[in-house]
């Protein structure tokens, strides 16, 4: 957590308030006396997730509050008065001198405007944030050789016939994405790799939207669901 504030030049209180740390003793013990104890699940699961989307934060932004000034080419005075400050205020602000917090979050909020406007913001691809969601989650079950599941006679083997029913909600398209860097090929019997993926080493993992409908519809569905995600091939390793 501790690596995670220092690379993205965070606050604490930014830190608290998106993991959910209850208070400032929390989060010393946390980087503190227990450095060296894995965060929950949800917590690592936005780490990776922030680590992979930083756009994602909510009010974060490496332009400081100066510089957005000269963007907008504001005197100090009709800038404060977009933020509701002083002038005297305005003027004190540097890079080793930021607003006040509510203040930076109503500079996101400008920024956020200004870039929908001049569509500068970039543009996120849905289908693959949802593949990283399911890979990271998959991956961290996988390093604590942990199972969400009560039958816990087989973890690794248990959480990768979940992760083949959790693919059903991922695009055809991301799926690739979503199971690259892991070894299905106990749950998912291998197939030829299509000509589009020989080129990027990865196997064929099509499945159909109908497949993907009545893996979420009931437990039957799901057995019918699981026989045709057994046809997708998957020879990827940790």
């Amino acid at each position: 957590m501790q690596e995670f504030l220092n690379r993205y030049h965070l606050d604490i209180n930014l830190m608290e308030a998106v993991f959910a740390i209850p208070s400032r003793r929390s989060w010393y013990d946390m980087t503190t006396k227990q450095a060296d104890v894995p965060v929950n699940i949800p917590k690592a699961v936005l780490v990776r997730f922030f680590s992979a989307y930083p756009q994602m934060l909510p009010f974060y932004t490496t332009e400081t509050a100066e510089e957005l000034r000269e963007r907008l080419n504001l005197s100090p005075a009709a800038f404060g008065l977009l933020v509701g400050r002083q002038e005297i205020s305005v003027r004190q602000w540097s890079a080793e001198r930021e607003p006040h917090k509510v203040v930076v979050h109503l500079l996101w909020l400008i920024r956020k405007s200004l870039n929908i406007i001049d569509n500068a913001e970039p543009v996120l691809n849905g289908e693959e944030m949802l593949a990283d969601l399911v890979r990271f989650s998959f991956l961290e079950w996988t390093l604590r050789g942990e199972t969400p599941s009560q039958r816990r006679t087989d973890t690794a083997s248990t959480n990768a016939m979940l992760f083949s029913e959790v693919l059903s909600l991922v695009p055809q398209n991301s799926l690739a994405r979503a199971t690259k860097g892991f070894d299905l090929s106990g749950v998912m019997k291998a197939l030829p790799p299509s000509p589009e993926s020989k080129s990027e080493g990865q196997g064929d993992l099509a499945v159909s939207p109908e497949e993907r409908h009545r893996a979420t519809s009931s437990v039957r569905a799901r057995r019918k669901a699981n026989a045709s995600l057994e046809q997708m091939g998957g020879t990827f390793k940790i």
